[in-house]
């Protein structure tokens, strides 16, 4: 039986994202930006879906790994805040992705006829309205593509 995609919480990261396209970045998230959660970095679309499904701050304290990269956030709301939760991990599980679909939403090098746009936009709105659009055709097609 497929999987239940959460598009309700894909709807509320579209409008993060076009409401606020300068704290959205699928490359180099977790840089120092102004965001909403408190922590002054931008986040992907599997940190949109943490931060406002699994409503929690993405905390300053983020571990980052050999290339510089946030893998994991501690949220003030949880029994122990020193317990590390994987964000692409946490997204699959609030978004309602297999593992294939995860991957066709969370790496720009599985958005097909939209990777080159994105990497070609000269603008944080240009950047968000592919990336908008790019899940949109996410909902679109299921999941599919």
């Amino acid at each position: 039986m497929p999987n239940e995609i959460n598009v309700e919480l894909l709807d509320q990261i579209i409008q993060a994202i076009d409401r606020e396209p300068e704290v959205f970045d699928m490359v180099m998230w977790a840089k120092s930006k102004p965001w909403r959660s408190g922590c002054g970095t931008t986040a992907c679309i599997a940190g949109h879906a943490v931060a406002i499904g699994d409503k929690v701050q993405l905390s300053a304290q983020a571990k980052f790994d050999e290339f510089g990269d946030a893998s994991t956030y501690f949220s003030l709301e949880r029994p122990d805040p020193k317990e590390p939760v994987h964000i692409e991990d946490k997204a699959i599980e609030l978004l309602g992705l297999s593992g294939s679909q995860s991957r066709i939403l969370f790496y720009v090098s599985h958005w097909g006829d939209f990777e080159q746009p994105y990497y070609d936009a000269t603008s944080y709105r240009e950047r968000a309205d592919v990336a908008i659009a790019r899940i949109q055709h996410f909902i679109t097609t299921n999941g599919e593509e």
